[in-house]
């Protein structure tokens, strides 16, 4: 009987020792198991990444597409209807080194593509519409580019001095071009500012020209690009463009001093909360106005 207990107890002891043994090489495979884990988690990340970098450049890619689309080339004077959208949406989804390296190619293009001497009338025609549309593409992505993105350009490319640092000076120049001409005088003052909205946004318009003006180096700003259907030639003048934004949104305010008897909710009070909130609104906005004028004087 005690030779039977010793047999079971030593059977014990070595048992326990073989999951000792077990666990420890568990144990040891562990840092390897955690190593592959990590490495699928940051594959599967990867990846992911590399997913979304090709959903956001899709748009990017339709943009620039149907910038250059023909179909989008034919009402391009005063307002390009048909590329504003696109150039807003290129804007809005592709980088600031995309939208730079898009800025300095169009410019080549409008700057040394020339058509064939012995072209007809029509093809002549034909080609300077094309240049003309790529021409107001590329004014359309400077003008709708968002502020932040403006801003990114200027410091890497003018304040660092970068590569495109002359590409981004003419992108200034483009953009106060086409806020000025078509944004605010063809677009936003085609009617009078009749309400606060209105005047919000043409303040937003000025605040970009306003920024550009700003610059300690605004009065070098321009463009000189030598394009098929006429020269497009402007250097800055800080001042007087934007005086000239801030002074036209002034004189075309038209928001009415007192409230219309005419009802816009169905409720007298109410009518009286959006008459006051709108009348602090024009009161705030042409606070803006005045001492952006005032500044420059």
């Amino acid at each position: 009987m005690k030779l039977t207990g010793l047999l079971v107890l030593s059977l014990g002891i070595l048992a326990g020792c073989g999951k000792l043994n077990g666990t420890m090489d568990a144990t040891q495979q562990m840092p390897e198991k955690m190593d592959q884990t990590f490495q699928q988690i940051k594959t599967t990340n990867d990846q992911m990444k590399d997913t979304n970098d090709t959903v956001k450049q899709e748009p990017v890619a339709i943009a620039l597409e149907k910038m250059q689309d023909p179909a989008n080339g034919t009402n391009l004077l005063p307002i390009p209807f048909d590329i504003m959208p696109w150039a807003e949406t290129f804007g809005k989804y592709a980088s600031t080194d995309q939208v730079i390296k898009v800025v300095y190619l169009w410019e080549q293009k409008l700057n040394t593509t020339t058509v064939d001497a012995n072209a007809s009338d029509a093809d002549k025609a034909a080609f300077n519409q094309r240049m003309l549309q790529t021409f107001m593409a590329l004014e359309s992505v400077c003008g709708l580019l968002p502020d932040d993105k403006v801003q990114q350009i200027v410091k890497e490319q003018i304040s660092s001095e970068g590569r495109f640092q002359t590409t981004a000076m003419n992108l200034l120049m483009m953009r106060v071009r086409f806020v000025r001409d078509v944004l605010v005088g063809a677009s936003l003052l085609s009617e009078p500012l009749d309400n606060a909205g209105k005047l919000e946004q043409g303040i937003a318009y000025a605040s970009s020209v306003e920024y550009v003006a700003r610059l300690p180096y605004a009065s070098k700003i321009s463009i000189d690009i030598k394009a098929p259907f006429g020269e497009q030639q402007e250097t800055l003048d800080p001042k007087g463009v934007a005086t000239g934004v801030w002074s036209s949104l002034k004189s075309n305010v038209a928001i009415p001093d007192k409230q219309s008897t005419d009802s816009m909710t169905g409720d007298a009070k109410l009518d009286k909360i959006r008459f006051d909130d709108e009348q602090k609104r024009k009161a705030a906005g042409l606070s803006t106005i005045d001492a952006k004028l005032k500044a420059w004087n």
